[in-house]
């Protein structure tokens, strides 16, 4: 299995089992979301947040997760749906 943050020969990064990055043909990041229930520190580490950051983001309404046996669970729409609402507009050439 591949170590966490290593580059795979498939040009893949994985995040402890979990591949999170696949590199597109020019070489850059293409954000990959798994089609599973993340748990807390998975989606607080795919954000790069602690688990505190994250837990006060979910008690705070901003990003909706599931309580599940006692463990907060994130579904991957709603980690998208929460990247939607902190995008920063762009300025005219791309530049940010």
């Amino acid at each position: 299995m591949a170590e966490t943050g290593e580059i795979q020969p498939a040009g893949k990064i994985y995040l402890g089992r979990m591949q999170v990055i696949d590199i597109t043909p020019n070489g850059e990041p293409a954000p990959r979301f798994p089609d599973r229930l993340l748990t807390l520190e998975e989606a607080a580490t795919f954000l790069a947040l602690t688990e505190n950051s994250a837990k006060r983001l979910i008690k705070t309404g901003r990003l909706r997760a599931y309580w599940v046996s006692g463990k907060y669970r994130i579904h991957p729409s709603d980690l998208q749906a929460f990247l939607a609402t902190t995008e920063l507009p762009t300025k005219e050439g791309g530049a940010r």
